[in-house]
């Protein structure tokens, strides 16, 4: 994986995993760190994971980092990296007295679409105190508290994961002659190709693994 410019690499957002208590309509809060209530008469205006994986849709394309695309919850993958929210909060807390503060928790894990192997995870938090007690004021904190999670998941995925280089694509063997002692190539790189790279090895999979190496080292 290789951090860098905006690039033709597509990022699959999958529906974000959530409790039961947090995969609703309704809008959470909690008077108690072991308590977890709702809003009477207010809710979001989709089941929350679904929200939120069109709200991270949004973030990616609005900051123009990487093709962001939506994914499914299990079916095949539709982008070269994969990721995966888990959230842990998403509600507004109250204290002792006046109007609650919004706070976000959640798991992001980035996973290569080739293996399933994670490139990166981390655990990402918000918060922003509601200027008042009334669901309008309460609904724009964790909105606030939402953009500032969702640029820090931007760019941490840019950071890590703004170009893939896929073997076949954007690195690889051109060609291969067999020569004595070994075998001449031809290699596509990360910046550029290079010819007449003589390995002193034989076989295809030799060939490749130098591809490898060299755009290892370009990264």
């Amino acid at each position: 994986t290789v951090a860098g410019a905006p690039s033709s690499t597509q990022l699959q957002i999958d529906v974000p995993l959530a409790d039961a208590a947090l995969d609703s309509t309704r809008i959470a809060l909690s008077r108690s760190a072991t308590t977890l209530d709702y809003f009477a008469d207010s809710a979001w205006t989709d089941r929350l994971p679904l929200l939120l994986q069109t709200r991270l849709l949004e973030s990616f394309q609005n900051a123009h980092r990487l093709i962001a695309v939506a994914g499914g919850t299990g079916g095949a993958a539709h982008g070269d990296v994969i990721l995966l929210v888990t959230l842990r909060h998403f509600e507004a807390q109250y204290g002792a007295s006046g109007p609650p503060q919004w706070r976000i928790e959640l798991n992001a894990d980035l996973i290569s679409a080739a293996d399933r192997k994670v490139i990166a995870s981390r655990i990402f938090t918000g918060s922003k105190a509601a200027t008042e007690n009334n669901m309008t004021a309460i609904v724009d904190s964790a909105d606030q508290a939402w953009r500032d999670v969702a640029a820090q998941i931007v760019a941490r995925a840019a950071e890590v994961g703004a170009t893939v280089a896929r073997e076949g694509l954007e690195f690889g063997v051109r060609s291969r002659v067999p020569a004595v002692g070994g075998q001449l190539l031809s290699l596509q790189g990360l910046r550029g190709v290079y010819d007449e790279v003589f390995l002193p090895l034989y076989g295809r999979h030799q060939g490749q693994t130098a591809a490898l190496a060299l755009a290892a080292v370009e990264a």
